[in-house]
């Protein structure tokens, strides 16, 4: 497929599809899983492009440090007690949106980084529902060793999970209200692994109060 062909967006996207597997929660929730979407990324040259910071949470009315590193780029935003000042995409992450938009013509403005050093790295069950994010679809980019990504409906407790590869895409649609997500330790994995999400940020005149 050469370059500059017109068609070549569609024979990737058609591609892709062919290779996804997807969980349907209901009519309107589902996540897709896309295998060697970006198999082509080495994950020590994409860790070495992020600044990279150990923020402190606070838990159950005390403060420890989260069990991974973290990183923003887009618009202000906040989560927990989290602040992050807003961070231009640098190049390199602003091409992969790129391909990333092109599955669902979805325009993506920021990306959260995650850095699981090992196995002892981790996050627990939450939902990325702030009020200035749009919901209706989040992408997950895996890069490195694989991890076990869980997602547990909020009433009835049933748990689906993902075993997230090295340049695996996971995407969400509509599942922050209903659904819950995590990543849990694996204390058998001694290896890096790298998540890159990507959302999109409103705009304050969109936001909700």
């Amino acid at each position: 497929m050469g370059r500059n062909c017109p068609h070549r967006n569609l024979y990737r996207v058609h591609r892709y599809r062919l290779a996804l597997r997807t969980i349907l929660f209901d009519e309107s929730s589902k996540a897709v899983y896309i295998p060697d979407f970006c198999p082509e990324l080495n994950i020590d040259e994409v860790i070495s492009k992020i600044q990279w910071r150990n923020n402190t949470i606070r838990m159950f009315g005390k403060y420890h440090p989260e069990p991974r590193l973290t990183a923003w780029y887009g618009q202000a935003y906040r989560y927990a007690n989290i602040e992050w000042e807003e961070n231009p995409l640098p190049d390199f992450l602003k091409l992969i949106i790129e391909k990333v938009s092109v599955i669902d013509d979805f325009t993506f403005n920021s990306a959260l980084c995650n850095l699981y050093r090992n196995g002892n790295d981790h996050m627990g069950w939450h939902r990325d529902n702030e009020p200035e994010m749009d919901t209706r679809l989040i992408a997950s980019l895996s890069l490195g060793a694989t991890r076990t990504f869980k997602i547990r409906h909020r009433e009835t407790k049933e748990v689906s999970s993902f075993e997230l590869e090295h340049g695996s895409l996971l995407m969400m649609y509509n599942l922050q209200d209903t659904h819950e997500h995590s990543i849990p330790k694996r204390l058998k994995v001694d290896d890096q692994r790298l998540n890159i999400t990507f959302r999109h940020i409103l705009t304050p005149e969109f936001t909700s109060e």
